[in-house]
């Protein structure tokens, strides 16, 4: 072999070297962008699950069912809606700005498991305005008694179809986590789903 010939030949092995290494910089970031999405989106789905529980409450909360047995009874019932309602909020305003947006990028089924779970808690978020908007007016025994049962039904239930939403929207994470260590490890783009 000349010289000619080997210097090519080392050429073209250094060009090729060179360019598959590129490509695997580019997918390492890229991967690293779509998980560092899904921390995004999964501390979100944090703040609906707190939204759904009521852990966030203060240390002075008032259950429905205490706060009937006290004289100001829907007053307390009010202040109590009105924070879980304020907090809710908070999530929903989150999501608009944060977790509609990432989960575009992200792919198609995570879109629109984030897009249900926000059409949720919007209706969670109504129900809150509703009744806290009823307490804004004195009420006393039977009749709050009855606001209160009304509420609880249309909270239980849209608390089921929340939870059924944000369980999927974590299957969907979790099955993309999957898919980025494939593609991590397979060398194949990270954004191929999105991309169909």
């Amino acid at each position: 072999m000349s010289l000619a010939t080997i210097t090519l030949l080392g050429v073209i092995t250094a060009l090729v070297i060179g360019i598959r290494s590129i490509r695997e910089n580019r997918l390492s970031k890229m991967t690293k962008y779509k998980i560092e999405l899904l921390e995004k989106l999964s501390n979100w789905l944090i703040n609906v699950q707190t939204c759904m529980t009521e852990d966030y409450i203060p240390d002075d909360y008032v259950s429905i069912s205490a706060a009937k047995t006290n004289p100001k009874s829907g007053e307390l019932v009010w202040i109590n809606l009105h924070r879980r309602r304020n907090y809710i909020v908070k999530v929903v305003e989150e999501g608009k700005l944060n977790g509609i947006a990432i989960a575009m990028i992200l792919d198609n089924e995570i879109s629109e498991a984030v897009k249900s779970v926000m059409n949720t808690l919007q209706t969670y978020c109504e129900i809150f305005f509703k009744y806290s908007k009823i307490l804004e007016s004195p009420l006393h025994g039977d009749e709050l008694d009855k606001i209160c049962e009304d509420f609880e039904k249309e909270h239980l239930t849209n608390l089921k179809s929340l939870n059924e939403a944000v369980a999927q929207l974590i299957g969907k994470i979790f099955n993309t986590r999957i898919s980025l260590f494939d593609c991590y490890f397979s060398g194949s783009d990270p954004f191929k789903n999105f991309r169909k």
